[in-house]
């Protein structure tokens, strides 16, 4: 007898095909609502700074006409007769944002330099809180001037002004009478001239074209009789712009003989295009071991400066923050223009990229594709172009990246004439499942 063939699928071929099916279906629905999430995000990022940079705004605004009222503590904003006004609790911005409050915070520096922080928190569409913002500095400096920056001999010592007289700690000491190092008529400096001893930095007073902010390195030697020992003691401070303006900061190298070489880690804050001039200063001198006395009659100097004439300023700049990131951004047009990209990751998590938006259909010239970036802190393997999370150049860290405050600086090479259109750049920084994004808009 022939055997009857059953056709049709199985109990178990069925379920297999459901399962397949809902898999599918829920790796279709995480990644759309991952789409519906980011897009609104965007939106709300977009939202958020433009708050967050209106609240600098308005806190700068308040201080030029009323600088008493810049006073240390936790404030909202209000309009009223179309000047802003501090008030005593966070402003309510929900009807730009979920849940959304604005607060100006505001902490001394000194008697005439505020350090003003503006914030934006919001919960997004899942609930989860976001937080947006940046800080700025400002200062009094039209309504005030220190007895050692003013141009004036005030203690009759024959010595005017920061570093030049010894009763000055820094530009903003308003006594140059004070304790410093002062001259003695009856005391014999072991060196009286750079023959006799004194310090010799590798680089004496050069122009300092670099517009991001960024760590510089100050080397030298030590000049000393044979067989004398001293303490080198190293000074550096801001000088210029004034709103950046600094305390001076000592560090002390120990114990050194002829020969020795130093060298010195320092911060140049960058160039802004508003900036008259951007100046830092690096002195030192050699203490007798025992006594701490000085072994020279004068400080040895050392300044790196940028004034316009040096080399242009920067055509646009934008900052803003988001997630614990930091994001500079810099135009700089030339026969080839330059974007010039700072990131400070303020957070525990290390950079594990950055993303940069190209305009529509450019490819940067530099760093090309497949290439690797050297940065000052970590190597990074490019990606030029990239179409994910947005057309862009991007940068992958090769190892583990910046992290608890640590910067990296991006520049990047445009054909000529990609920055004569408006354009607005939007940043990605990265680092475990912290992300932060910034759009700069240059218009």
């Amino acid at each position: 007898m022939a055997k009857k063939i059953k056709n049709g699928f199985s109990i178990i071929e069925i379920l297999l095909v459901v399962f397949i099916f809902l898999i599918i279906f829920v790796s279709f629905s995480y990644l759309l609502a991952d789409n519906v999430q980011s897009s609104f995000d965007n939106q709300e990022r977009i939202k958020a700074e433009f708050l967050v940079r209106e609240g600098l705004e308005a806190a700068r605004a308040i201080g030029a006409h009323d600088w008493p009222s810049l006073a240390p503590g936790q404030y909202g904003l209000v309009l009223a007769d179309n000047k802003w006004q501090l008030t005593p609790v966070p402003e309510n911005v929900s009807q730009f944002l979920k849940q959304g409050y604005r607060l100006i915070t505001i902490e001394d520096v000194d008697d005439n330099l505020k350090q003003v922080k503006s914030e934006v928190v919001w919960q997004n569409i899942f609930n989860n809180n976001k937080i947006s913002f940046a800080l700025t500095y400002l200062s009094n400096w039209q309504h005030f001037v220190t007895q050692c920056s003013d141009g004036l001999d005030n203690d009759g010592d024959g010595f005017i002004d920061y570093p030049d007289d010894p009763g000055c700690k820094s530009p903003l000491d308003d006594d140059e009478s004070g304790a410093g190092l002062l001259p003695d008529p009856d005391y014999e400096y072991v060196c009286d001239g750079l023959a006799d001893c004194g310090l010799f930095f590798d680089n004496y007073d050069i122009p300092f074209c670099v517009y991001e902010p960024r760590m510089i390195t100050v080397s030298g030697r030590v000049g000393l009789p044979e067989e004398m020992p001293a303490d080198l003691r190293l000074s550096y401070y801001i000088a210029y712009p004034e709103d950046k303006r600094t305390t001076i900061e000592y560090f002390d190298l120990g114990l050194v003989n002829n020969g020795a070489e130093f060298s010195l880690d320092v911060f140049w804050p960058g160039i802004r295009p508003a900036d008259q001039r951007v100046e830092i200063h690096i002195g030192g001198r050699l203490l007798d071991a025992e006594t701490k006395s000085p072994l020279m009659s004068q400080e040895t100097r050392v300044a790196y400066y940028w004034q316009p004439w040096v080399c242009s300023p920067p055509d646009n700049y934008g900052q803003g923050s988001d997630n614990g990131f930091d994001i500079i951004v810099i135009e700089n047009e030339n026969e080839a223009d330059e974007l010039i990209v700072v990131v400070k990751n303020n957070n525990s998590k290390a950079l594990s990229h950055v993303s940069i938006s190209l305009p529509p259909g450019i490819v940067a010239l530099n760093p090309q594709d497949k290439s690797t970036y050297i940065g000052n802190h970590n190597s990074f393997k490019v990606e030029n172009p990239a179409n994910k999370p947005f057309y862009s150049i991007k940068f992958e860290t090769i190892g583990e990246g910046i992290k608890n405050g640590e910067s990296e600086v991006f520049k990047i090479t445009l054909p000529a004439g990609s920055l004569d259109q408006d354009y607005s750049f939007t940043v990605q920084a990265k680092g475990g499942t912290i992300e932060g994004q910034v759009i700069i808009d240059f218009q």
